[in-house]
């Protein structure tokens, strides 16, 4: 063996495995859920709901931009689990990230402000109610 590492034909065959294998793990895609309750994995029922969808789902995720690690960390999940039930759908998912600010234009913009506006003001008023 350490003879092996010592020719350079011994580099060659290790530099030609590893490359192989860094192949193969890119092609494949394999995850491991370890968690006693199956956090991270798609139920057998959700896995064949996905697989009989009819038509096309379009999905609006509102978590792109700069967040602070918590909203990163809710991003990279659904992120996640939204890539795992793209692919158990057969691309029958379409998922567009997109900004909130993206939901202040066009047609309904005044409208959608002026709601989020009147809900803002209710929230303020029922947390002074409360204070």
């Amino acid at each position: 063996m350490n003879k092996l590492f010592t020719s350079t034909f011994g580099w060659i065959v290790l530099l030609a495995l590893l490359i192989a294998v860094n192949m193969l793990a890119g092609w494949m895609k394999f995850r491991l859920d370890l968690t006693a309750e199956q956090r991270y994995s798609l139920s057998p029922e959700t896995k064949k709901l996905l697989r009989n969808i009819d038509s096309t789902i379009t999905i609006d995720v509102f978590l792109k931009g700069d967040f602070r690690s918590s909203f990163r960390k809710l991003k990279n999940s659904s992120s996640d689990l939204l890539d795992e039930m793209k692919e158990y759908s057969g691309k029958k998912l379409i998922i567009h990230y997109k900004s909130v600010d993206e939901l202040f234009t066009g047609d309904n913009a005044f409208i959608i402000k002026e709601r989020a506006t009147s809900i803002a003001t209710v929230m303020q008023i029922k947390t002074h109610q409360s204070s």
